[in-house]
C-alpha cells in the first residue's frame, strides 16, 4: 500500500513540475517572461522620430501573447513624446514612436524610455538628443509628416505627405524622401512609392493602403519618412476592424508604369478597377473621382471631378486627367466607392 501511495505522490509532483516549465499560451506561472527592445540606443535631433519595438517571450523562447507592454519615460530631459502604436497583447511584439524634444537645444542630452511588463521585467532604451547645429539641418529636415485620414478601413487609402525644409525653414526642392513601414500591424500594408523627390513646395507624397491581417481587430501601422541625413518623422494610421466584406478599388494610370508623371498641360487616362471580396471584378459600381491635391495649378478631370462613373464589364471606370501648367509639382487623384477609396500621385 505504501508503494502505491509513493507512486501516486510521485505522479502528482511530476505533473506539477511539467506544468511549471511548459511555457504554454496560458502564460508562465513562474513569471519568467522576458522583454527585449530594438534599438537599445538611439541618436536623434530635436523633432526626429524613431520606432521602438519591444518583444516579450516565455522562458522557452516562444512569443508571449496576452502580455501588455507599458512604455514610459524614466528620464525626459528633452521634453520628448511617446506614442504607443501597439501594446503587444495579441502578438507579443509592442511598438511605440519616440520623438525627440527641443529642450536645451545647444546641449546634447539623454532621454530614457522604459518598456515594462506586469511581472516587473523591464528594459531601457537610451536616447541621445543631439545638440542643434548653428547652420541648421544639412541636407534638409522632415518638418512634418501628415496623413489625409488617421483611420481607414480595409480597401481604403490614406495620402501621406512629408514636408521638407532647408536650414532656413524654406521648402526644399529636389530632396529624396524614403518612406517605409516600420510597424505593420495590418499584416501587409503597402505604399505607392518608397523613394520620392520633393517638388517645388518641398512636399513628397505617397499613398498608404492597409493590409487585411487580423480583420476583426483595429490595428495600427506606422509610416516613416526619412532623409539621407537621418532626419525623420513617424505617423500612425489605424486600420479599423472589418465587420463585413466590401468591394475594393485600385487605381492605375497610363502616365507611366511606375511613378506616374506627365508634362505640364498634358493628359493621361486614370483607371479605377473595382473587385469584390473574392477578387472578381464588379460591373455597375459607381466610382467618384476627385482631385484632392492640386499642386500643378489647375489640373482637371473629364468627366469633371465629382462626377459619377460606372464600372464596365471589366470592373473599370475611367477618367482623363490633364495636368496644370506648373512644372515640378504634385497632384493627387482619388477614386471613391461605397465602403472604400484609393488614391494615385502624379508628378508634373
Amino acid at each position: 500500500m505504501r508503494n502505491y501511495l509513493y507512486i501516486f505522490l510521485l505522479l502528482i509532483m511530476t505533473s506539477v513540475l511539467a506544468s511549471c516549465g511548459s511555457g504554454a499560451t496560458g502564460g508562465d506561472p513562474l513569471g519568467l517572461d522576458a522583454i527585449t527592445v530594438n534599438p537599445p540606443t538611439i541618436s536623434l535631433s530635436a523633432g526626429q522620430s524613431s520606432v521602438i519595438t519591444a518583444t516579450v517571450k516565455h522562458a522557452n523562447g516562444t512569443a508571449a501573447t496576452g502580455r501588455t507592454v507599458s512604455f514610459s519615460f524614466a528620464a525626459n530631459n528633452s521634453a520628448g513624446t511617446l506614442t504607443v502604436t501597439d501594446s503587444g497583447t495579441n502578438t507579443g511584439i509592442a511598438t511605440a514612436t519616440y520623438t525627440a524634444g527641443a529642450n536645451t537645444p545647444a546641449s546634447s542630452i539623454q532621454d530614457i524610455v522604459q518598456a515594462s511588463i506586469s511581472n516587473g521585467a523591464s528594459v531601457p532604451v537610451i536616447i541621445t538628443r543631439t545638440a542643434a547645429s548653428g547652420g541648421g539641418a544639412v541636407g534638409g529636415l522632415v518638418a512634418s509628416l501628415v496623413t489625409s485620414q488617421s483611420t481607414v478601413s480595409a480597401g481604403q487609402s490614406s495620402i501621406i505627405t512629408a514636408n521638407i525644409t532647408d536650414n532656413t525653414n524654406a521648402p526644399l526642392n529636389g530632396a529624396t524622401v524614403t518612406f517605409s513601414l516600420p510597424v505593420k500591424g495590418s499584416g501587409t500594408p503597402t505604399l505607392s512609392s518608397t523613394n520620392v523627390v520633393t517638388d517645388g513646395s518641398g512636399k513628397a507624397v505617397t499613398v498608404y493602403t492597409p493590409g487585411a491581417g487580423s480583420p476583426t481587430l483595429a490595428v495600427n501601422d506606422a509610416i516613416q519618412a526619412t532623409l539621407a541625413n537621418g532626419s525623420s518623422q513617424v505617423i500612425t494610421v489605424t486600420r479599423s476592424s472589418q465587420t463585413s466584406a466590401t468591394n475594393t478599388v485600385a487605381l492605375a494610370s497610363s502616365c507611366s508604369t511606375n511613378t506616374p508623371n506627365v508634362a505640364p498641360s498634358n493628359s493621361c487616362v486614370i483607371t479605377a478597377t473595382v473587385k469584390n471580396a473574392s477578387g472578381s471584378v464588379v460591373n455597375g459600381i459607381t466610382v467618384t473621382f476627385a482631385i484632392v491635391v492640386s499642386g500643378t495649378g489647375a489640373p482637371s478631370l473629364i468627366p469633371a471631378a465629382g462626377s459619377a462613373v460606372t464600372t464596365d464589364g471589366n470592373g473599370n471606370a475611367n477618367t482623363t486627367y490633364t495636368a496644370g501648367a506648373i512644372a515640378g509639382k504634385t497632384d493627387v487623384i482619388t477614386a471613391t466607392i461605397t465602403g472604400g477609396d484609393a488614391a494615385i500621385v502624379i508628378t508634373d
